[in-house]
């Protein structure tokens, strides 16, 4: 869903450069989101393979 930012519907995926691919994955995975209580996935990988669960902020 957030890729739709990146990379429009019409755009050929063949033409695009892999390090603009990897950018773009890199902006995702490191992107604060809502649904994980404003933690990255990155952060949210990290806490599931050390066997920590994060802080909680209820808002």
């Amino acid at each position: 869903m957030f890729i739709r930012e990146y990379l429009p519907r019409n755009i050929n995926t063949a033409e695009v450069s892999d390090e603009y691919i990897q950018e773009v994955q890199y902006k995702l995975n490191n992107r604060p989101m809502k649904c994980l209580g404003f933690k990255s996935p990155n952060e949210m990988v990290f806490y599931e393979k050390c066997n920590r669960f994060p802080p909680v902020k209820y808002v």
